[in-house]
């Protein structure tokens, strides 16, 4: 026997996902079913019926381990691509990463990464070359 379904039909997600969150989304389905649903249901069920894209940040050059995935320079390169794109940071993310970019820039740094090891993230010397605050072959 199949387990309910308790997202709406693909339309109605797709519809939904125009103008929500998939957080969001998964809060109406609560508010509207009684059930909770995560938010990651939601985003696989959007992918499943084709609706969602990978997010390609231009601003990372690498394939990035999952166990990496919530370093503090990831999250600040995810920030400049959203900032490029014109998408709204709030004013602390606004501010963490100004004051990110500036100590880059004092110190003619750039983010390199390493999967391999524990940290993945390593602050190098600039070198010409170099793009985006970042040096785009991985350190092996």
């Amino acid at each position: 026997m199949a387990a309910p379904r308790y997202l709406p039909d693909d339309k109605t997600l797709a519809e939904w996902a125009k103008t929500m969150t998939h957080q969001q989304i998964a809060d109406r389905v609560y508010r509207d079913t009684g059930y909770r649903v995560s938010r990651s249901s939601v985003s696989a069920a959007l992918s499943r019926a084709g609706e969602t894209s990978k997010v390609r940040y231009d601003t990372i050059p690498w394939r990035v381990r999952v166990r990496h995935n919530h370093e503090y320079a990831l999250v600040m390169l995810r920030l400049l691509h959203r900032r490029h794109n014109g998408d709204e940071l709030s004013e602390e993310q606004e501010k963490r990463l100004d004051s990110w970019l500036s100590r880059l820039e004092r110190d003619k740094t750039v983010v390199a990464y390493a999967p391999d090891t524990e940290e993945g993230f390593f602050y190098v010397p600039r070198e010409r070359g170099d793009k985006n605050y970042v040096r785009k072959e991985p350190i092996v």
